[in-house]
């Protein structure tokens, strides 16, 4: 990787947010309990997403709502009951969990849990690839006998010392290199993408860094999908000994908007909190009724046509909604 004045600035910016955060969280305690849920709900949809599954945001609320009330009565939703006792496991117990090769694969094991057609994961693969694997395994594979004492292999089982023993390179820069170094190897036949996104956050509470517990690396990554894959392919192409500072540079970046995004959540959970009576109704009915014009926001909530106008010219200036259209096509909805 190339040392310059560049990288430094970056990593300094993110430590600065990183020294003034204790404050940020003992002043905004009720709201990062929300931004927490929100995060969750965020970081279940994106990975699932990444698994083929069509599932929104809001569709992700309603079932960790159903998982904490145990409402599941089937093994159906074993993709995102596993998710989800994974995500909680590492954000409950991350200080406890010691970054070895039997909590890597441990974290696998509750991830992969209740799925009959991924009994066959603890297989090496034999190939370096960002592809996903066929979801639909044979039988053949499926009644392949699997080895109880399998070990990760001797590269992972590498990185783990090397990450455990290096104290001169700063964090970040070990959290950076962990994360591509384990999408090269793939020790897993099956699970590798989506323990490689949960590894980086479970470093990076380790490290400190307790922020990540209210936004969502996962949908950040899959807004960046396509850079993701080929910034982690050209770097790969380039090895052995490959030069991963693009690599670097980018997962920096992705931490520095995280960081932008939690400061405008909470800005706007501010703001929120002084809303009036008013203009809580007008958020609540353009949410329920995307595309809402003024005059029918006046209509259905009997607030004069001018102070609605002067409410939703509020709102979307504090970025509580979206204007769309022009004249009288104008309408709202929430972002």
């Amino acid at each position: 990787m190339n040392i310059d004045w560049k990288l430094i600035n970056i990593i300094s910016q993110i430590d600065r947010f990183d020294s003034n955060w204790a404050i940020i969280e003992k002043k905004e305690s009720r709201s990062l309990q929300q931004l927490k849920e929100v995060a969750m709900n965020k970081n279940l949809g994106a990975s699932t997403r990444f698994e083929g599954y069509k599932l929104t945001d809001e569709e992700s609320k309603v079932l960790i709502q159903k998982y904490k009330e145990s409402l599941y009565d089937n093994i159906d939703c074993t993709e995102i009951t596993n998710y989800i006792e994974t995500l909680e496991a590492i954000l409950n117990s991350y200080a406890s969990i010691e970054i070895v090769e039997n909590s890597i694969i441990n974290i696998h094991n509750v991830l992969m849990r209740y799925k009959k057609r991924d009994r066959w994961f603890k297989m090496n693969r034999p190939h370096n690839s960002l592809e996903s694997m066929p979801r639909d395994i044979t039988k053949q594979i499926l009644s392949r006998s699997v080895s109880g004492d399998f070990k990760l292999t001797h590269a992972v089982n590498s990185l783990i010392t090397w990450y455990n023993t290096d104290e001169e390179i700063h964090s970040l820069i070990k959290i950076a290199v962990f994360m591509y170094d384990f999408l090269c190897s793939f020790p897993f036949q099956s699970g590798n993408k989506r323990i490689s996104r949960l590894i980086p956050l479970l470093l990076l509470l380790k490290s400190g860094y307790n922020w990540m517990q209210y936004v969502s690396l996962e949908q950040e990554i899959e807004s960046r999908k396509a850079d993701f894959n080929r910034i982690v392919r050209n770097c790969q192409e380039n090895g052995p000994n490959e030069n991963i500072t693009d690599w670097i540079l980018f997962f920096l970046d992705i931490l520095i908007s995280l960081q932008k995004q939690l400061t405008a959540a909470l800005k706007r959970s501010g703001v929120e909190s002084r809303l009036s009576p008013r203009e809580k109704a007008i958020i609540a009915l353009i949410s329920n009724n995307p595309g809402s014009r003024s005059g029918e926001i006046a209509d259905k909530l009997s607030i004069p046509n001018p102070t609605t106008k002067r409410i939703l010219a509020n709102l979307l200036q504090n970025g509580f909604i979206e204007r769309y259209g022009s004249g009288r096509g104008t309408n709202y909805s929430i972002e």
